[in-house]
């Protein structure tokens, strides 16, 4: 077998090391899966008090996901178009938040205690890059505008509680970092996240009935209540850290 030469390696190994020297396309799709945490107060309550505020009117000052349970996570999907000469492009793309939080009992017993919040967005967009798909590294910011849709259940002492869904308008923005592969049209990146999903659209709907009569449906409830004087309306937001990979086209 012949062995290569050394000479050979230092001469191609550079050459490896470099980015694409160009875009095999101007679209591109991203796929990555990440981790959150409550971008609010109103998304950061605890357990114990979110469970007083039901018990007592069916009423939550605050989402209980701030607690030391709980567990939010995020993943997307965005498509995007680099215009061609210049350092913008716009995206499409849609995202899933899951925040979850328990009591440490199985689930749907007279012991267990959870809530679950769900949201789904598109959200629509501009990106501008710094640097080219020729150099190894990039940096990025976007912003953009969501139409969310969220729901979720509530389930304690063996009650469920269904939470209507309903739209909301939101802000969708970020900064990350992109490595390009020198071998392929590929590309890894990790982006810091903000995402609001409810800026626009808060409303506040009293609840049916009050205990210790049961309700199975509970409005989203993230408008400030006017019977209150000390309550305020409710921001559904999420700081994320996400890693994915992008293919360009």
């Amino acid at each position: 077998m012949k062995k290569i030469s050394p000479l050979v390696l230092m001469l191609v190994f550079p050459l490896v090391l470099q980015a694409q020297p160009k875009l095999s396309g101007q679209w591109s799709l991203e796929f990555d899966l990440g981790y959150s945490i409550p971008g609010s107060s109103g998304m950061n309550g605890r357990s114990a008090q979110f469970q007083q505020d039901i018990q007592k009117d069916y009423t939550n000052k605050s989402y209980p996901f701030g607690d030391s349970r709980a567990f939010n996570t995020v993943g997307s999907a965005i498509l995007a178009y680099r215009f061609p000469s210049t350092p913008w492009s716009v995206y499409g793309a849609e995202y899933g938040f899951g925040s979850f939080v328990d009591n440490g009992f199985k689930r749907n017993t007279i012991l267990s205690e959870n809530a679950e919040l769900f949201t789904s967005a598109s959200a629509l967009g501009a990106e501008y890059c710094l640097g080219e798909p020729s150099e190894r590294l990039n940096a990025f910011g976007y912003l953009g505008i969501a139409l969310s849709y969220i729901t979720g259940d509530v389930n304690y002492f063996g009650n469920h509680v269904e939470i209507i869904p309903s739209f909301r308008g939101g802000v969708d923005l970020g900064i990350g970092g992109r490595w390009n592969w020198s071998f392929a049209p590929l590309a890894l990146e990790l982006t810091l996240s903000y995402f609001n999903a409810n800026l626009i659209g808060k409303s506040y709907e009293a609840p049916a009935a009050e205990p210790p009569n049961q309700i199975l449906e509970r409005a989203l409830n993230d408008g400030k209540n006017p019977n209150d004087s000390n309550d305020a309306s409710r921001s559904i937001s999420y700081l994320s850290l996400r890693l994915g990979g992008r293919i360009w086209f």
